[in-house]
């Protein structure tokens, strides 16, 4: 995280930096981004970068940091209550409807995103997932935890198992559009992923045939 030297500086400055340092790492990724091109750009000395960051890593967790807070920040407060008045399967399509239209209008994000899903450095990214991982959550916690109280949802249901199962929705479209790109994130994804879903939360995966007195 940044240190406190950098959180020191004038808010015109700290937003200088981290747009070059938003717009250095979607126009190379990470592994080709430069802490060079970056101070140069930037106008100040590369000393300095390291009174502001630890490292090149540092810069880009807070980089990736401010990415997640403003898509989160996306959704009104207005938006959000819409959502909360859906059931599990129509919020999560309305959810994933609203991200797509948002991502799909900030190209900076897109190209900071989809070199993230294929960056190698698998213990920062493990270690970002793992912080971000409880914001996401607790959108679908919520409308669990509602339907559950309303007996929508079998009270035997453990909410937070089909919080974590709900949440791999996410890391599977984030896989697909790393290994085939951001234009397959349409409204027809969306909606083909959720019916999927929406049927086996609706008729579970067993068939009618297994003969009685058969463990499941």
């Amino acid at each position: 995280m940044p240190k406190q030297t950098f959180l020191n500086l004038p808010k015109e400055k700290r937003e200088h930096i981290m747009k070059l340092a938003v717009k250095g790492f979607a126009d190379f990724g990470y592994e080709k981004f430069s802490i060079s091109r970056l101070v140069t750009d930037a106008g100040i000395a590369k000393g300095s970068f390291y009174q502001y960051f630890e490292d090149k890593d540092d810069l880009y967790e807070h980089v990736l940091d401010r990415l997640f807070e403003e898509q989160k920040k996306l959704l009104t407060d207005d938006q959000k209550q819409k959502l909360m008045q859906l059931n599990l399967t129509q919020f999560i399509r309305a959810l994933y409807h609203s991200i797509a239209d948002q991502m799909l209008s900030r190209e900076y994000y897109i190209k900071i995103m989809l070199d993230y899903d294929r960056h190698s450095n698998h213990q920062l990214k493990k270690r970002l997932e793992e912080k971000h991982k409880d914001d996401e959550l607790d959108y679908y916690m919520a409308v669990i935890l509602d339907e559950k109280s309303r007996l929508e949802i079998d009270p035997k249901v453990d909410g937070e198992t089909l919080g974590h199962m709900l949440w791999g929705i996410n890391a599977q479209i984030n896989r697909r559009i790393a290994e085939e790109g951001i234009e397959i994130f349409t409204p027809g994804l969306v909606d083909d992923l959720v019916d999927k879903l929406e049927y086996i939360l609706t008729n579970g995966i067993y068939t009618n045939t297994i003969p009685e007195g058969t463990k499941r």
